[in-house]
């Protein structure tokens, strides 16, 4: 079963990944890579969503993914700077940069 988490507040983003028992380095890296993203859409004038979603087998929790969700995004060099706002880009963030000429909503 998937559940989709969304929020615009960072300390939620952080708190629901605790939740899911992301700790240490991990949560580190994790908060560093979106709030990157994130920050970047701000500064570009855009109301981005941190989005977490996690997966359950059986009951049980095995595995999440988190991005920003920035909408209206079509202006090309704010694709390209948002997507590369962490220090250590995605894959899907170069995933996202191969797409630029179509997309209008972006998942980073």
């Amino acid at each position: 079963m998937e559940e989709i988490y969304t929020t615009p507040n960072l300390v939620d983003f952080e708190i629901k990944l605790r939740e899911l028992g992301v700790r240490g380095s991990s949560l580190e890296r994790e908060l560093a890579h979106e709030v990157a993203h994130f920050n970047k859409a701000i500064a570009l004038g855009y109301n981005p969503i941190l989005r977490v979603i996690s997966n359950h087998l059986g009951g049980e929790f095995f595995d999440y993914m988190s991005s920003v969700l920035v909408s209206n995004l079509t202006n090309p060099n704010h694709i390209r700077l948002i997507a590369l706002a962490p220090k250590n880009p995605s894959m899907n963030d170069f995933l996202v940069l191969n797409e630029i000429s179509n997309i209008k909503n972006t998942n980073l």
